[in-house]
């Protein structure tokens, strides 16, 4: 999976399917859990000094996995929490694609 700040740069997460029971709303969530956690603590350029802004907008797949109250929950604690003032949910239509973000990700991982 692949996380895209854009004008920052690509954080990249991978996870071996046959050991995880689930990649779904969980395996989003632990990606996105991490990367904040990642942009909040980072002492290396270019995250340094980096303050996060008071709107997240979060562009995500079209999916079941991603419509369910898992993720409506994570939401809404970013929010309860004070680490964002709003959080904004965009689901991206069917048949997107995610060029950068792919293109980085085989560069990493290599050929499927």
């Amino acid at each position: 999976m692949g996380v895209l700040i854009h004008g920052y740069g690509t954080f990249c997460y991978c996870a071996d399917v046959n050991k995880f029971a689930s990649t779904g709303a969980d395996y989003t969530i632990e990606c996105l859990q991490r990367t904040l956690e990642y942009l909040q603590t980072a002492t290396d350029s270019p995250w340094k000094n980096l303050a996060l802004p008071s709107v997240l907008k979060l562009q995500i797949d079209n999916c079941s996995d991603n419509k369910c109250a898992a993720i409506l929950a994570f939401a809404t604690m970013l929010v309860h929490t004070k680490v964002f003032l709003k959080v904004e949910l965009h689901f991206l239509p069917v048949g997107h694609t995610h060029i950068r973000t792919f293109v980085i990700l085989k560069l990493h991982i290599g050929p499927c």
